[in-house]
């Protein structure tokens, strides 16, 4: 492309996304107290399928996904929402505290905020993520949800391809931490951790790039995941958004209608291939294996909640092989061919793979504390075991980690 068509394609997308942040900005306003948009406005990563992307402050009890496609001119541009609590702003030494989530708040800037409360929250949210021990509880609570990813490995057994997922959650945990101890905002890592890792690398002289590429099996092009991601979608949309039990989380309705939507997938799979073509293919693998693993939950969740059960949407209340099998079989090869490659491992390609991330766990927190960073107690990462006589592991539940889930996407 010539530097004069970049720039008239650049000043395009600019003025979509605009357009775009307008009309979002004129529909939430009706219901959120405050939005605050990403900055750069487009993507510099991903420019020609950027989305706007947009924290939502209103009267809501949870962290909510949402996703609008709107008209700019002869383009869709998507439009992700993030809503949160207003009333999480009340606090801002514990929002500073949750995970990735001030990452976002200070990576963007207020596009409405009618009292000015929420600018002024939002600032003091970013005076207070580097306190140490603010900083020192979020970093815990990022290792946390590494730590409960590892777990659910315990009860996967059974589907090595999936054990593997969760360890691309752990590792974007680590780089998480990684970055938050250069002081490295990283708003996108649980859904694109290949975006930092050069940069993390040159920082801290670790090598956080080729080694995980190989362990996670990575090094293969987005463009052949998407016939088994498309037939896996086709097979999980002959269930329907459920009648949902009275005490149904929010966060489970909105994730269902988020990934379940088809021109999120066709979004999806256009970003990916753009991640390919910019020189970072393994980032587009990662990115539509976590939509895969999403896709996969929708059979389960339909089902819990038509037995009237209230499932978390991302992490589930048992092994999930079984279940697929018995609503879902087509879909269970596709799965392990997009989680887990060609030849996806066995039990203990997977078990090879958890050691070299519990390396990579102690050389995050080595580095920690090199940075005078000092962390409250922190849970070792080992997988599930069920205790003798404690009854079927799979209805298992754990805490829920204080860095939220990796539903931040």
């Amino acid at each position: 492309m010539r530097p004069q068509q970049e720039t008239r394609h650049g000043g395009a997308r600019s003025a979509g996304a605009r357009a775009a942040l307008r009309e979002a900005t004129a529909r939430l306003a009706a219901s959120a107290d405050a939005i605050f948009v990403r900055e750069p406005l487009v993507d510099p990563g991903c420019p020609d399928n950027s989305d706007v992307d947009l924290l939502a402050f209103g009267p809501v009890d949870d962290v909510l996904p949402e996703r609008l496609f709107l008209r700019a001119g002869d383009a869709e541009v998507p439009v992700d929402v993030i809503w949160l609590p207003t009333t999480g702003l009340d606090d801002p030494v514990g929002f500073a505290g949750r995970g990735v989530l001030p990452h976002r708040l200070s990576s963007s800037r207020a596009v409405h905020d009618p009292t000015g409360v929420a600018q002024r929250q939002a600032r003091l949210v970013q005076e207070q993520m580097f306190q140490p021990a603010v900083q020192g509880r979020r970093i815990a609570g990022l290792l946390d949800l590494g730590f409960l990813t590892v777990q659910e490995i315990g009860i996967t057994w059974d589907f090595p391809a999936l054990a593997l997922f969760w360890l691309h959650v752990a590792y974007a945990a680590c780089l998480a931490v990684i970055a938050d101890a250069t002081r490295t905002l990283s708003p996108n890592v649980y859904s694109r951790p290949l975006d930092y890792t050069r940069s993390l690398e040159q920082l801290t002289g670790l090598s956080l790039t080729e080694p995980y590429v190989e362990m996670l099996r990575l090094g293969q092009e987005p463009e052949t995941l998407v016939p088994a991601l498309r037939r896996l979608h086709a097979s999980v949309s002959r269930f329907p958004e459920p009648a949902w039990p009275a005490g149904a989380k929010s966060s489970t309705r909105y994730e269902y209608r988020y990934f379940g939507a088809r021109p999120e997938l066709e979004w999806r799979i256009r970003a990916a291939a753009e991640m390919s073509r910019r020189g970072n293919p393994a980032n587009g693998v990662f990115y539509l294996r976590l939509m895969a693993y999403a896709l996969a939950r929708i059979p389960g969740v339909h089902a819990d909640s038509m037995r009237g059960e209230t499932p978390a949407f991302l992490r589930p209340p048992r092994a999930i092989r079984a279940e697929l099998e018995a609503l879902c079989p087509e879909v269970v090869g596709d799965l392990g061919f997009i989680l887990g490659g060609p030849e996806p491992p066995d039990v203990a390609q997977v078990k090879q793979a958890l050691g070299a991330l519990s390396a990579l766990r102690r050389q995050a927190l080595a580095f920690v504390h090199s940075r005078g960073i000092v962390l409250p107690s922190l849970r070792d990462w080992v997988p599930f075991e069920a205790k003798a006589g404690a009854g079927d592991p799979d209805r298992r539940r754990f805490q829920p980690a204080e860095a939220g889930s990796f539903k931040e996407v």
